[in-house]
């Protein structure tokens, strides 16, 4: 298993606050999984997650940094 992820290490990653994040784990709008009290994200699905979501927003089979090269 891949690198684990908290709560305040996807915010950075992502570049958004940590209340973002904990609303879109419980709304599951973003991979997590709930250990006990605290949210987790595998870094692997994270990345996974974020390059289809690239993919079926451009809807052109380019990512977002493929557009702007």
């Amino acid at each position: 298993m891949g690198r684990i992820m908290t709560v305040h290490e996807v915010a950075k990653y992502l570049n958004m606050v940590p209340d973002t994040i904990y609303r879109k784990a419980r709304a599951g709008e973003i991979p997590a999984v709930k250990m006990g009290k605290c949210w987790r994200f595998p870094k692997e699905t994270l990345d996974k997650w974020l390059n289809d979501r690239a993919l079926e927003l451009n809807g052109n089979g380019k990512t977002s940094r493929d557009i702007f090269i």
